[in-house]
């Protein structure tokens, strides 16, 4: 499969695609085509401008099975942009349990009045 990439500085790419590389794999060749270095914040994200919405695909995820569902004449864009939110979780998880802790509170709080 055929995909066009955007890239973060309003410019694309076009690259070749086998139906079994993951998500991983294709990020490892843009980075490589793009000499920006490389690093585990890069990542592939699908807008969806129907619903306008993003989504970071997720490394073990099969990018053709995924591009597949889009239909035809979809506006959808693949975009290779940096996310440092995508491994923030795993890098620093004492802040994510702070914040859910803390929404975990308002929301009590909302409730008993």
């Amino acid at each position: 499969l055929v995909i066009r990439v955007h890239m973060s500085d309003d410019s694309s790419k076009t690259m070749m695609v086998d139906e079994r590389q993951t998500v991983r794999q294709v990020l490892d060749n843009l980075m490589d085509k793009s000499h920006c270095g490389f690093s585990l914040d890069w990542s592939l994200v699908e807008t969806i401008s129907e619903l306008q919405m993003e989504r970071i695909f997720e490394d073990h995820e099969n990018l053709v099975e995924n591009l597949l569902n889009w239909t035809r004449d979809s506006q959808n864009k693949l975009m290779f942009v940096e996310r440092i939110e995508k491994y923030a979780l795993f890098k620093n998880p004492q802040v994510s349990i702070m914040l859910f802790h803390q929404s975990c509170i308002i929301v009590t709080e909302q409730n008993e009045n």
